[in-house]
């Protein structure tokens, strides 16, 4: 699986979300739970909105990565509903 980039915005880390558009909403074919899981082996349970075209639940995974405006995200779909994450600080 090819993993997709997604760079986080101020408005990201505010709602403690990302947005699913255009070039990335295909690696998150249904609502429902699911999980990141970080370099460290951590798993974080989000909640992918396919009505909203969000995925929520992110904002402790944003603060025990450290991360900020302009960090990316390279998602991986590991299995369904399950996501590596690595982060570029």
């Amino acid at each position: 699986m090819t993993s997709i980039r997604y760079i986080i915005t101020r408005s990201c880390l505010q709602d403690g979300s990302m947005r699913l558009l255009k070039y990335n909403e295909g690696h998150f074919p249904q609502s429902g739970p699911a999980q990141f899981v970080d370099e460290k082996g951590t798993e974080h349970a989000v909640h992918i909105d396919r009505e909203r075209m969000r995925v929520t639940g992110l904002r402790t995974f944003y603060h025990d990565l450290n991360l900020g405006v302009n960090d990316v995200m390279l998602l991986t779909p590991a299995q369904p509903g399950r996501y590596q994450v690595d982060v570029i600080v």
